[in-house]
């Protein structure tokens, strides 16, 4: 039931960001010719913004990459992740034939920064992952970012430790930053990084 909780949550947190920086970029793609009237800023907020977010959060993603150029490479993460929640919902964890790609498996990336300690001659290494872990005179520690994974087959149960947690809510938070930063470089691209567009009112907004 945690586990449920955590993963369908937090997707559905990343999901309602997904919806916000689409409305900012329909924003922002009629700010970049210029300045916009209250009714076709009450289009965008309202039956615009309606119609994106009855999609799929797969679809969302994908709208955004075709229409904006908004984009992370952090996608395939959150969509298994995403896949993940759908089989927690709705199939109580268990994997089933609609879960499972064409190999058999329900995969779960991860993207997350770890510590890797090295040796005097670098010739060993291992990952510190417990606090208060002490290296010897002469080692050293370097930060690295890691693409990990786990497989699920049909009829496994998904479980997860501790650090995969962990490592979900990581991946999902770095993806929401990397399309803070797409979004930013589309605004950048249509010329709007410097301006102040305001919305005329030869129409009341409502």
């Amino acid at each position: 039931w945690l586990l449920r909780s955590i993963v369908r949550d937090s997707i559905d947190l990343t999901q309602t960001f997904v919806e916000e920086c689409g409305f900012v970029c329909a924003l922002l793609a009629e700010f970049g010719k210029g300045p916009i009237s209250g009714s076709e800023y009450n289009r965008i907020v309202g039956p615009e913004s309606k119609k994106f977010q009855v999609l799929g959060l797969p679809v969302k993603i994908r709208r955004l990459r075709e229409n904006y150029g908004v984009e992370s490479s952090l996608e395939p993460h959150v969509l298994s992740i995403n896949q993940a929640r759908v089989c927690l919902v709705h199939r109580l964890g268990i994997v089933g034939k609609l879960d499972i790609d064409t190999n058999g498996e329900l995969v779960m990336l991860w993207r997350v920064p770890e510590i890797i300690a090295q040796s005097p001659d670098g010739k060993t290494e291992f990952v510190v992952d417990k606090s208060g872990m002490y290296l010897d005179a002469g080692w050293s520690a370097v930060l690295r970012i890691t693409d990990k994974r786990k497989v699920f087959k049909e009829h496994e149960h998904i479980r997860l430790s501790y650090a995969e947690t962990t490592h979900t809510l990581i991946s999902l938070m770095a993806f929401s930053t990397s399309l803070v930063q797409s979004v930013d470089a589309y605004a950048n691209r249509i010329g709007l990084s410097q301006s102040n567009p305001r919305m005329t009112n030869d129409q009341p907004a409502e």
